[in-house]
């Protein structure tokens, strides 16, 4: 395996012209592509490599927003550390899958798009290292897992357009997240006490989720949370525009947690396990409640109960 360096005098933007890299050669599937200097743009061609590292000297734009630059990375991982220039790419194909693309820093919003065919993709914002946090990140694609991790004392702002996640979707830190048309298949895990997550409609909350810290909204028609949400000290808002019913799953709420239900109609079915969280819906509900504790500080409005214990007080309403 060769290291393989796009040249800093490079003729022309062609990834394809042998002479623009330091072996005189174009890099092949087992060999590692480096954009670490200079300021040529690649504006034409695309890569089979191994792995793909861009680092914070090379300030040439890679792609534009009419140019996508397709990165077939076979094995190995992409390394994104460049905060200009613009950069716009699909790094794996379904058939060669990215084994790990990390994204340390990215340029602003609006010059760039990563397109994903990975096994995983960690995202980090750490200005500990005495680096300018970037603002946002913007990725769609495939996935099993994504990791976003912001020690930053600012949000990092990720978008997701039609990114599917079919393992894991883990937020640390501040993060805001906007999803639109993702398929988010994975368990989600949330432990951002400041972080505020829009799900956009279909996604769901799956086996086993966790969330603690930050507000997470539901934009959906058709949310269904499969069994055993757990929610810590975090609000979960649902928004349920259609007349159509839906399943809320099962869901437990420790102390500090409330999910609204912010729907024309009750659930069909689900149930809410309390330990000391709050349900607030304008509707009567027909969903299961078990409640547990004392609940002299836990609020329940407007809920037809069913199958309710407790060992504090109860009854059907207000609870106080």
């Amino acid at each position: 395996m060769a290291r393989v360096t796009w040249k800093s005098d490079a003729g022309s933007g062609n990834l394809g012209t042998s002479g623009n890299w330091s072996t005189a050669s174009v890099p092949s599937s087992s060999d590692v592509a480096l954009f670490r200097e200079g300021s040529v743009s690649v504006t034409a061609g695309s890569l089979t490599t191994s792995g793909c590292y861009f680092s914070e000297s090379y300030t040439g734009d890679f792609g534009s927003s009419s140019f996508d630059v397709a990165v077939d990375v076979t094995r190995d991982q992409v390394l994104i550390d460049k905060p200009v220039g613009r950069i716009y790419g699909s790094f794996g194909t379904a058939r060669d899958k990215a084994a790990v693309v990390i994204i340390r820093r990215l340029p602003p919003s609006s010059d760039h798009l990563i397109t994903v065919e990975a096994t995983r993709v960690v995202v980090i914002a750490n200005n500990e290292e005495g680096r300018r946090p970037y603002d946002f990140v913007n990725l769609k694609g495939t996935t099993q897992d994504l990791f976003v991790v912001n020690r930053s004392k600012t949000p990092l702002y990720v978008s997701i357009d039609a990114l599917a996640i079919t393992a894991n979707f883990v937020l640390s830190g501040s993060v805001v997240v906007e999803s639109t048309g993702s398929a988010i298949t994975g368990k989600f895990v949330c432990t951002g006490g400041s972080s505020d997550v829009r799900f956009g409609d279909g996604d769901s909350l799956q086996n086993d989720s966790y969330i603690s810290g930050g507000h997470i909204r539901f934009d959906a028609n058709n949310l269904s949370a499969a069994n055993n949400v757990e929610i810590s000290n975090a609000k979960i808002t649902v928004t349920n525009t259609q007349s159509a019913a839906f399943a809320i799953g099962d869901v437990s709420l420790n102390p500090g947690s409330e999910v609204v239900l912010d729907c024309p109609v009750s659930p069909t079915a689900g149930s809410f396990k309390s330990y000391g969280g709050f349900v607030t819906t304008p509707h009567p509900n027909t969903f299961a409640l078990t409640a547990y504790g004392t609940l002299s500080s836990t609020t329940f409005r407007s809920l037809a109960f069913n199958d309710a214990q407790n060992s504090g007080h109860f009854q059907t309403g207000i609870m106080a």
